[in-house]
């Protein structure tokens, strides 16, 4: 979301507005839910739930998030279809070769266009998880990948 503020910031510096007081606005400034929420639950894994919606595009930047944090242990992607794209097969076979790349595991939910079979064990393994383990929890809302992520985080 930093890009986003900067933008903000720059409109509000165009508009004429203070911009301290635009800054200070932004420390206020609330992101949509199951949008590249991170948390960290009680067995230590960090958890990014960003469940809202999925495109080609928010999963790289979504696997940036993830790739960029500082853990020494498992990353893992629990990651739904990402609906209403045309090519859809190659897509969703694009991410999963960013995936193998990077060096992280993926666990695909209610689909199989990720190149493996859906599995049906994601919050088994997750629980799993611990200490300096991460995991990003991603779909398109058709998915319902948000009911995953309240199970892990305790909502």
């Amino acid at each position: 979301m930093a890009m986003n503020a900067a933008a903000a910031l720059a409109v509000a510096a165009i508009c004429g507005v203070d911009l301290h007081e635009a800054a200070a606005a932004l420390g206020h400034a609330q992101v949509s839910p199951w949008r590249t929420q991170i948390t960290r639950i009680d067995s230590g894994t960090i958890v990014i739930n960003d469940a809202y919606n999925a495109n080609p595009e928010s999963m790289r930047a979504a696997i940036d998030t993830l790739s960029s944090l500082h853990v020494a242990g498992r990353r893992v992607a629990v990651l739904g279809v990402m609906a209403e794209l045309a090519d859809s097969a190659s897509k969703h076979a694009d991410v999963a070769q960013l995936l193998a790349r990077r060096g992280i595991e993926l666990i695909g939910v209610g689909t199989d266009l990720y190149g493996s079979p859906a599995r049906d064990d994601a919050l088994e393994v997750i629980r799993s998880l611990a200490g300096d383990d991460a995991v990003l929890i991603k779909g398109s809302r058709v998915a319902g990948l948000e009911v995953l992520a309240a199970l892990v985080v305790g909502q």
